[in-house]
């Protein structure tokens, strides 16, 4: 009897040590985003701006109601008050990251340095559970960018998930983050200021 109860024991302390809140369940995300060329990016573009990362914290997306006389403006329209606030509920969200950002230059549009702006990326942690867009690198709390962010309402992101999001390369030079769905690897001060003339 001892001996069932020890082998009882072991199992569910092995058990235990398997479920590490270090490691969380990760789940694949795939969104589609427009390709961009590069007039189409600065174009597009309601900020061009370098700076910092904040902070980042987790948050749900949530849609947005639709404006709209006509079903292919607005899906919800002939839904009911209940089945619209159902298919704008939290159970519809999309996983996502909250990330502020502080401006350090501003390439194009309505910011001053030392403004904090807010953006979302999607991917990000929900309770135990991290979900990742393979496309769209998170960015890191910290961490210098130089940001094409577009405006959908009232939110602001990076636009084509990734094509918009740079890292400093030294010498007034960035590096596309996600080379593949960049419009450019590698874009210069120069290149930016001739194209936002």
């Amino acid at each position: 009897m001892k001996r069932h109860l020890v082998i009882v024991v072991i199992a569910v302390l092995a058990g235990l040590g398997a479920c590490s809140p270090q490691e969380p369940e990760v789940v694949h995300m795939i969104a589609d985003y427009p390709p961009y060329d590069l007039a189409g990016l600065y174009g597009e573009a309601a900020l061009v701006v370098e700076g910092r990362v904040v902070s980042t914290a987790s948050t749900l997306l949530l849609p947005q109601p639709p404006e709209g006389d006509t079903p292919e403006e607005n899906p919800l329209l002939g839904l009911s008050d209940d089945e619209i606030k159902q298919a704008l509920s939290s159970d519809n969200g999309v996983p996502a990251t909250e990330v502020r950002f502080e401006v350090t230059v501003v390439h194009h549009g309505d910011a001053t340095p030392g403004d904090i702006v807010t953006f979302n990326q999607t991917g990000g942690r929900v309770d135990s559970t991290l979900y990742v867009d393979d496309a769209v690198p998170l960015v890191v709390s910290g961490s210098d960018y130089l940001l094409f962010l577009g405006q959908t309402g009232d939110r602001l992101n990076i636009l084509g998930g990734s094509a918009g999001l740079y890292e400093p390369s030294g010498a007034g030079t960035f590096t596309a983050v996600n080379p593949d769905h960049a419009p450019i690897a590698q874009l210069s001060v120069d290149d930016l200021s001739r194209a936002l003339d």
